[in-house]
């Protein structure tokens, strides 16, 4: 996934395949496994419930909410439940 200029869009790519493209329409954007999440990615790498990203005054925040495989960004693993700030053209 990258989060271009515009912290509403949201680009998903899986071994350089464009996946889809998502308008952030909602403050808090559900990302796992499962098709309840706003983000459904049917991986086994991804957790039922794996991260959530948050719309907020200095943009996008995305957080691992306790998911088996981690998350990372770029090559930064996030700690489960701290929120980190991405930036135009972060690799998650």
């Amino acid at each position: 996934m990258s989060v271009p200029s515009s912290p509403g869009r949201l680009v998903v790519h899986l071994e350089g395949n464009l996946i889809t493209t998502l308008e952030m329409t909602q403050p808090v954007l559900g990302i796992g496994r499962t098709p309840d999440n706003g983000l459904s990615l049917p991986h086994p790498m991804v957790s039922r419930h794996h991260a959530e990203l948050r719309l907020g005054p200095e943009g996008p925040v995305l957080t691992d909410i306790g998911s088996t495989h981690g998350t990372r960004v770029g090559n930064d693993q996030l700690l489960p439940h701290q929120p980190r700030p991405l930036s135009h053209g972060d690799v998650v």
